[in-house]
């Protein structure tokens, strides 16, 4: 039974519309560009709904000559692209979206790290207030002293708690699944198979029940001969709760079986 990528795959109206809506925001000049353009891609994508496709395309270019690694244009200039049978252009278009991601986050995090460092120093200087006032006060509080320390110790509790948040815990430009699968969809065009595995496989790893990725990573070993690692990678989907295409599933239990009794 022969199975066909991209069933459940890249489709403008369908998944393309779905990919979340990530805004770049900040004080720094790396992604300040960002804003004034949503206007823009905000029209673009209603065009893309209505199936203006030219003219969305055109829009999105238009923030091109902004932010020329825009990563929201970038991501769905790759998505024409690739419905055009342009999956070179797709490909490109969808690694500088990726690119631009990872230096945005690299850019946040420094930002970041840089904050928290202030706040170090703003503590630093609530202590020294309450040493000094506490130094100051030896004889007994008064009334103004005592309150003028307990917003001091409240502030110095407050800094710790932020300082100390976990960086895990805000992620604004995290790399969105469906770009990993849409640089793997690219790659499989292209017949690149193994970097196609591993676009996949990134996939997977943000976001562990991506289905379409598990699908056709599954789909990937079973065309490469390797029916035992695409059973293997079946059941690790269906594991966490994946839908792997029944007659992809068919196909791959059916080339295991024979593997198995060779």
């Amino acid at each position: 039974m022969r199975y066909s990528p991209f069933s459940q795959g890249v489709l403008i109206l369908g998944l393309l519309l779905s990919v979340p809506h990530l805004r770049a925001s900040g004080p720094d000049g790396t992604y300040e560009r960002y804003p004034p353009t949503k206007g823009l891609i905000d029209k673009a994508i209603r065009l893309l709904r209505e199936r203006k496709l030219n003219d969305a395309k055109g829009l999105f270019e238009t923030c091109l000559k902004e932010v020329p690694g825009h990563y929201e244009a970038r991501f769905y200039l790759a998505q024409l692209s690739y419905e055009n049978k342009d999956y070179a252009g797709a490909l490109e278009h969808i690694r500088i979206a990726i690119r631009s991601l990872e230096e945005l986050e690299r850019t946040y995090n420094e930002i970041t790290m840089e904050g928290r460092k202030r706040m170090a120093e703003v503590r630093q200087s609530f202590q020294h207030s309450v040493d000094w006032m506490m130094q100051r006060s030896e004889g007994g509080l008064n009334t103004c002293n005592a309150s003028a320390i307990n917003e001091a110790n409240q502030s110095i509790q407050a800094l710790d708690q932020a300082i100390a948040a976990p960086f895990s815990a805000d992620k604004p430009f995290a790399i969105p699944a469906v770009f990993h699968f849409v640089n793997g969809n690219c790659l499989l065009r292209l017949k690149r198979n193994p970097e196609a595995r591993e676009a996949y496989a990134r996939a997977i790893q943000s976001d562990p029940k991506h289905a379409d990725s598990w699908n056709n990573l599954t789909y990937l070993w079973l065309v490469e001969k390797d029916p035992m690692t695409a059973l293997e990678t079946l059941r690790r989907a269906e594991a966490k709760g994946v839908t792997i295409n029944p007659g992809l599933k068919e196909a791959v239990l059916l080339a295991a079986k024979k593997s198995d009794a060779k």
